[in-house]
């Protein structure tokens, strides 16, 4: 499986990130270590959203999909608009 992940700052929460693993609690691990470069002044993270898909190129246009205007709108509107329910662990 390959996961769709969106993660938030727990210092810094207007602070997201969003990408594609094969192993969530290990890349969640990195980011929150500081060895990813994009998210390591925000650390700590953790995860509010992920998605499984059966093969890597699904889960890599679900990205490229939110990361666009009218993904972003998608997401706002109907999985993170309430940052309360974040999950605090995988």
């Amino acid at each position: 499986m390959y996961y769709f992940y969106r993660i938030r700052s727990r210092q810094h929460p207007e602070q997201t990130f969003m990408g594609v693993t094969r192993n969530i609690k290990k890349r969640l691990a990195l980011h929150n270590t500081g060895q990813v470069k994009a998210t390591r002044d925000y650390t700590p993270w953790k995860v509010s959203f992920y998605a499984a898909f059966s093969r890597k190129s699904r889960a890599e246009k679900f990205l490229e999909y939110m990361n666009s205007p009218l993904g972003k709108e998608f997401g706002d509107k109907h999985f993170w608009r309430n940052t309360s329910e974040d999950a605090d662990e995988v």
